[in-house]
């Protein structure tokens, strides 16, 4: 009689949870975040730039093209463009420095049992999540 040997094939296991590994789900999906924005970050910081340096003009003078292209296509005065502009790039880096918070929320969970941890890990990395789906 043949005798049938039962194979394992997932060559990929999950890993065991650990503390450790629900650390670096909070770090991943921080990074994740951190990455999705960083493709267009000189150009918020240079648009940034140019809004505060027309508003500190009295917004009189010349206005750089990063202010004036987006008034254009939002159908707004240079004015409103630099404000709005101010006004998204205040909300970034508040976004931004929310996610740091929740990141260090990671520190918390080596204190916790590991039900505990695993709960408020998942909590930590929808709340960064939902973040990162405003930016």
């Amino acid at each position: 009689m043949d005798e049938i040997i039962a194979v394992d094939l997932n060559l990929n296991p999950e890993p065991e949870v650990t503390v450790g590994v629900l650390m670096n789900r909070i770090d991943g999906a921080a990074a994740d975040v951190y990455t999705s924005v960083a493709k267009f970050r000189d150009e918020y910081n240079a648009k940034e730039l140019a809004a505060r340096s027309f508003k500190s003009a009295g917004f009189e003078g010349n206005v750089s093209s990063q202010v004036s292209s987006f008034a254009t296509a939002a159908g707004l005065s240079n004015r409103d463009a630099a404000m709005v502009i101010i006004g998204q790039a205040e909300q970034f880096k508040a976004a931004l420095d929310a996610i740091a918070e929740l990141r260090m929320q990671k520190f918390a969970i080596e204190k916790m049992p590991l039900d505990m941890a695993q709960a408020k890990t998942d909590e930590v990395v929808a709340q960064i999540a939902a973040i990162g789906a405003q930016l």
